[in-house]
């Protein structure tokens, strides 16, 4: 019997099947195997579990690399530990563990001195499920709906209402 039968999907697989054209299925709900394709088998869910770790694992290293510690922060932006611990926990600053070291990915800080939190960082982090890897890699990266500027640089200069619109043009089907 296959382990992964009746697995549930994530919410990003679930929303992808509900926005496709056509009439709303379930994953086994009329599925045929010779258009879907036979089901994966344990060792083919194995190898895509392995290829799904191992690609979270580097991009978590790439979101390493354009952070900064957590006790940084203070002397970023002026303010105190307390006022940054504080805003770690209100979701105003995004931060995530990363062998063992609590850091900050540093897209969320303007480059004045001192440093600004970058606006709507809440809202982009509910956008992504609370999820700084998945969106660091967005913000950093060029969108053809902020004219090929990325998000980061559209919340630099002030243009939070694009930045949503922008997240908001992804819709369903980009998760």
């Amino acid at each position: 019997m296959n382990r992964h039968r009746g697995r549930r999907l994530s919410l990003r697989h679930r929303l992808r099947l509900r926005s496709a054209p056509g009439p709303a299925i379930t994953p086994d709900e009329g599925r045929d195997d010779a258009s879907w394709g036979s089901e994966p088998s344990d060792e083919e869910w194995t190898e895509v579990e392995r290829l799904d770790e191992q690609l979270r694992a580097e991009a978590r290293e790439r979101v390493s690399e354009v952070s900064a510690p957590l006790e940084a922060v203070p002397e970023i932006t002026g303010w105190a530990k307390d006022e940054v611990e504080g805003a770690v926990e209100r979701g105003d600053i995004l931060a995530l563990d990363h062998n063992g070291t609590r850091i900050v990915p540093l897209w969320q800080f303007s480059h004045d001195e001192p440093a600004e939190i970058m606006p709507a960082i809440s809202e982009l982090s509910r956008a992504f499920g609370q999820d700084v890897i998945a969106l660091t890699a967005w913000v950093v990266a060029p969108n053809p709906h902020l004219g090929g500027k990325t998000p980061q640089q559209a919340l630099a200069t002030g243009d939070r209402d694009a930045v949503l619109r922008a997240i908001a043009s992804m819709g369903a089907a980009a998760f």
